[in-house]
């Protein structure tokens, strides 16, 4: 995908000129600096720009979307900026000094799909639906993965699944385009974890979503026995390091009427992999992603909360957090140096069965919660270093499994319907309609909901004040048919949308342009 942006200048005002793009609802930054000729911008994965700011000398002008018209902001200097990435690919700045007309074309990568909701965690990928010319979405493949809720990954032109089968767990890598099988891994495995207890038909296999740390190609995986692998994927899935966290941990039997074993999906920060385990060695551990080595448990120690997760890291007041949810509490605390695993704050939240499911989503410094059974309801909550602030407590949305997703200011949530509300209008639903089962959402970098939910693909508009309804499939052939076999998650990235059920079916289809009609 490339994006054009034209700058009509008197001049060119020195040698030195500095772009930075920023996507406003990460705040994520991609700073450039160039001299004559070529310069090197992008990284893969990098979010499409939804404003863009470029210094010529000390004057700045900020284009506050890709349609708006540039308007001068007065004098700012790079260093302000904090937020650094690797840099990649080019942007070839074409003319002479001469020239009045300086053309920028910006390469802008597609988006991976890398972890558990995304690349931030909260459902949200800046990668563009398609719509209207790539609806309805070409099949590309299909493939048998092997029984587990575990949902597909996307990251480059492959993507990683794991399932169970015939007594093992399996970690498969697929090419994204063709679905040839580049390489597999697997190990021994119960169909059910050791402590597993409650009706054996809602799940089976691996529930934990894989995390793909791109800076080191390491995969990890973790099975509903506790078996957290760590594999090169450079090498072809090559384990690097192992540990099983019941051996390790001896976490005990959540209480109520399910246990399903490991279902948290791991959170890459810096040089370390974050995970619920749950006891009295903390509710949540960090491990250094290298070696495996434990580095600090929380202060917390309550038992899991059957939670898909815990929540993007996010600062407040310039420390970094995390929000899980615990069997009883949803749980906020500092992972900052001395101060990693120390509870900041803590706010009731028990419901029926222990299943608090649904991870907490950020914004900014708030985290909004919602679950469902005897609880069927949402919570925003500000997040202070001495405590949090009930914002608002509803009962207009609850989400017994899925878990939401945030944009501009809106959360859509599943649970057999399709609500949005919005946040500066908390008492009341903006809107509802359809029916989805225990269905998935995304949220699109144009403003689009992907869902699947009862063997259907839908597509809405996430920007609409109403329910508005841009396409639905027809029941997908051979996946996904019961309301509980969309457990697993959708994945979108690099023009690739990857659709899962529980029983292990996965289709592939695509909605790049290059792949109409092929």
């Amino acid at each position: 995908m490339v994006g054009k942006l034209s700058l009509l200048i008197d001049r060119l005002p020195g040698p030195t000129l500095t772009i930075v793009l920023r996507e406003r609802s990460s705040g994520m930054e991609l700073r450039v600096w160039t001299g004559a000729g070529i310069s090197f911008v992008n990284m893969t994965g990098a979010p499409y720009p939804e404003a863009c700011a470029v210094w010529f000398g000390d004057r700045v002008v900020e284009l506050s979307s890709k349609k708006c018209p540039l308007t001068s902001r007065g004098t700012a200097s790079p260093a302000q900026d904090h937020h650094f990435m690797t840099l990649r690919n080019r942007l070839f700045v074409p003319g002479i000094v001469c020239c009045l007309l300086l053309q920028i074309n910006v390469v802008v990568v597609a988006a991976d799909w890398p972890g558990w909701l995304g690349e931030h965690r909260n459902g949200f990928t800046t990668e563009e639906s398609g719509w209207p010319d790539e609806w309805p979405p070409q099949k590309l493949w299909q493939q048998d993965t092997g029984k587990g809720t575990s949902s597909p990954i996307i990251a480059g032109s492959r993507v990683y699944v794991m399932g169970w089968a015939n007594g093992d767990d399996t970690v498969q890598c697929y090419n994204a385009r063709n679905g040839r099988l580049v390489w597999s891994e697997s190990y021994e495995s119960p169909e059910h974890a050791r402590d597993y207890k409650g009706s054996k038909s809602h799940y089976s296999g691996p529930s934990s979503t894989p995390i793909l740390d791109r800076s080191t190609g390491l995969l990890y995986t973790l099975g509903s026995d506790g078996d957290l692998h760590c594999r090169d994927t450079r090498e072809n899935g090559k384990l690097s390091w192992e540990r099983n966290l019941y051996d390790d941990y001896n976490p005990p039997t959540r209480p109520g009427t399910y246990s399903c074993g490991f279902v948290t999906s791991p959170l890459i920060h810096g040089d370390l992999l974050i995970l619920e385990v749950g006891g009295e060695r903390g509710t949540v551990v960090a491990f250094d992603k290298h070696t495996g080595r434990h580095a600090w448990s929380s202060e917390c120690q309550d038992c899991q909360g059957q939670t898909s997760g815990p929540s993007a890291v996010f600062t407040v007041s310039g420390k970094p957090c995390l929000a899980t949810f615990t069997e009883e509490h949803l749980v906020v605390m500092r992972i900052d140096g001395d101060h990693a695993g120390r509870t900041i704050g803590r706010y009731d939240w028990k419901t029926d069965h222990s299943c608090n499911i649904a991870t907490p989503i950020v914004l900014d410094d708030r985290v909004f919660i919602t679950s469902a059974y005897d609880q069927n309801r949402c919570a925003l909550l500000k997040v202070k270093l001495d405590g949090l602030t009930e914002e608002f407590n509803s009962r207009l949305i609850g989400s017994r499994v899925s878990s939401p997703a945030v944009w501009q200011g809106r959360i859509y949530a599943i649970d057999t319907t399709l609500k949005c509300l919005d946040l500066e209008a908390s008492d009341r639903t903006l809107w509802k309609g359809g029916r989805f089962g225990f269905g998935s959402l995304i949220v699109t970098g144009d403003g689009k909901l992907v869902t699947f939910g009862l063997g259907r693909l839908q597509l809405l508009d996430a920007a609409s004040g109403t329910y508005d309804q841009l396409y639905r499939s027809e029941k997908l052939e051979g996946i996904g048919h019961a309301r509980d076999d969309s457990y697993p998650h959708l994945a979108m990235g690099n023009g690739i949308l990857v659709v899962k059920d529980k029983q292990g079916h996965m289709q592939v289809f695509s909605v790049a342009t290059e792949d109409r009609g092929s």
